[in-house]
């Protein structure tokens, strides 16, 4: 299998298409938007020269549409498993868009046609069989606890034979060992850094405890976003407390454009546009009350340290004060889960008292909102951050596999199982 996966992507290499650029750099950039936007699947399909190797062919549901084998072995019938559980679609369909959807809304009707979905693919997964078809299911999960059948097995359970119970045994893998690390001092991270790895602890491994470096890919919206966040950080370093003038402001935005914006883009004066607007709309929210010095918070744990960088401290009526984070995309309907912002609450109410209160800006929608958690909500992710800092200690950091951010990844191409011995880490 492995010689026959290095022959497949040699050939591979050897079909792109020629273009302007470091062929290598242009043909790892092919392979992430492939693994993007799923567009890999070809590359997964037993060449023909292999086609009658005496082995076990393992395939997607979808890849055998059109084939029939002598034996079908169709694993993960549970709970979750097939079906799968429905993913509501991050652009969810406009009411009535789909055909024969009368009456119900868009994610009505999409969860309706994931279900009709699944149990086609069921069907199909057991007409691939010519002779013999096997179903598994495992009985319980790796924490002990019982896992239901799928319910596509109870329609045709009068056909199938008596289950036979297996006993599996996993063997440890290199993925869930923990890294022996030997850290120098207490070791000190930035909230940033801790919602890193909260999204994936094995990225932060690499960024943050490794420093192998590398940015994400980045488009033409990607870069209008940073110019505005380096005026941003131009701002909080110049004019901390008071506000530039307009031409300042304007002077420092086209400095930004011409170094990191899109200049060579077809719609890069749209893009600038917007640029301008978020960056106006930043002035506008930094008007609200009266600046103050915005000095880093330092937390503390007996694990490591956290030190806070607000975006901006405000004293507003009645004395109260107000921390803010800055954003430039919008809100998302989960965005105050993050731990990010949990970390700026418990920043904000050591620094300046219980009643201080924590906002966030977000430039792309114009909105301000200011962040409501509960007591109860507070603690547990209280607890979950000190979590994390054990972990990092501890030197567990796992992967997090996500089909839309892993392609995105600087390390994409090198995650997997970590070597082992002992590592020492400087104090950061």
């Amino acid at each position: 299998m492995k010689g026959l996966a290095i022959w497949q992507f040699l050939n591979f290499c050897r079909r792109q298409p020629r273009g302007q650029g470091i062929p290598v750099l242009r043909l790892l950039d092919r392979i992430r938007r492939l693994a993007l936007l799923s567009e890999d699947r070809g590359l997964s399909q037993l060449p023909r020269s292999a086609e009658n190797i005496d082995a076990v062919r393992l395939m997607t549901i979808h890849g055998s549409k059109g084939l029939e084998f002598e034996v079908v072995h169709l694993p993960g019938m549970v709970t979750s498993g097939l079906p799968r559980n429905n993913v509501p679609p991050r652009c969810p369909p406009p009411d009535g868009l789909i055909h024969g959807s009368e009456g119900l809304t868009g994610i009505e009707a999409v969860k309706a046609g994931h279900d009709e979905e699944e149990e086609c693919l069921f069907f199909v997964a057991l007409s691939r069989a010519r002779n013999r078809l096997q179903l598994y299911a495992y009985a319980r999960q790796a924490d002990g606890r019982a896992r239901s059948p799928s319910r596509f097995v109870a329609p045709i359970e009068r056909l199938l034979a008596h289950p036979a119970h297996v006993p599996l045994r996993a063997g440890p893998t290199l993925t869930g060992v923990p890294l022996s690390i030997t850290w120098q001092g207490r070791p000190q991270w930035t909230d940033i850094q801790v919602n890193l790895f909260e999204r994936c602890p094995r990225r932060f491994l690499y960024t943050h405890v490794l420093k192998l470096g590398g940015r994400r890919t980045e488009t033409a919206f990607m870069k209008m976003h940073n110019v505005v966040s380096e005026v941003f950080e131009w701002l909080k370093r110049e004019h901390e407390t008071t506000s530039p003038t307009i031409d300042e402001l304007a002077a420092r935005f086209e400095e930004a454009w011409r170094s990191r914006g899109v200049t060579e883009h077809g719609y890069a004066e749209d893009y600038r546009r917007i640029g301008k607007r978020l960056v106006e709309f930043l002035i506008e929210s930094r008007s609200r009350g009266v600046s103050a010095p915005a000095p880093p918070i330092s937390l503390r744990w007996a694990e490591g340290e956290i030190l806070v960088s607000p975006d901006g401290v405000a004293h507003v009526d009645g004395g109260s004060v107000t921390v803010r984070r800055v954003k430039t995309g919008k809100q998302r309907s989960n965005a105050f889960d993050d731990i990010e912002y949990t970390v700026l609450h418990l920043a904000a109410v050591q620094a300046y008292g219980p009643h201080a209160q924590v906002e966030v800006t977000y430039l792309t929608s114009e909105t301000i909102q200011p962040m409501k958690i509960s007591s109860r909500k507070l603690e547990s992710r209280r607890e979950k951050l000190q979590s994390f800092l054990q972990a990092m200690r501890a030197g567990q950091f796992p992967a997090k596999p996500e089909a839309r951010s892993c392609p995105r990844c600087p390390s994409f191409f090198l995650c997997g199982d970590l070597p082992g011995g002992a590592w020492e880490q400087e104090k950061l």
